[in-house]
């Protein structure tokens, strides 16, 4: 059985991150301003269709307006109502334009000890 070690871990992540168009992207939008703080409890309250927020890479969105919307229904969205939703997003493959579609619903972002991609002033995941 082999063991990645703590620094190889980091390694990986750097590169898929570096190698990311959309995470690039999302930091050359926001890095510099000033977003809100927003906990996790505070999201998790939002889970309704009438009241729902979704956490796409650190950054708060309220995509009520767009449930009913969504081409995959308001069910797929509703599962993520209230949660952290970036995984999803990616393996889906949504691409950089649905996020630049939804910027106007961006709300704020989690407080930095709630992050999972971004560490201090730079974009990149970090081993919790």
């Amino acid at each position: 059985m082999m063991v990645a070690t703590l620094s190889s871990q980091n390694q990986l992540l750097n590169t898929l991150v570096e190698k990311s168009d959309l995470l690039s992207w999302i930091k050359g939008k926001f890095i510099g301003h000033h977003l809100r703080e927003i906990s996790m409890r505070q999201v998790e309250r939002h889970n309704k269709i009438d009241d729902c927020w979704i956490i796409l890479y650190d950054k708060i969105y309220d995509i009520t307006f767009f449930i009913n919307k969504h081409p995959g229904g308001a069910e797929v969205m509703l599962e993520y109502a209230g949660r952290d939703a970036t995984f999803a997003f990616e393996s889906i493959g949504h691409d950089l334009d649905v996020l630049k579609k939804i910027q106007q619903n961006l709300i704020g972002q989690l407080p930095k000890d709630e992050r999972i991609f971004l560490s201090k002033d730079e974009l990149r995941p970090r081993i919790v």
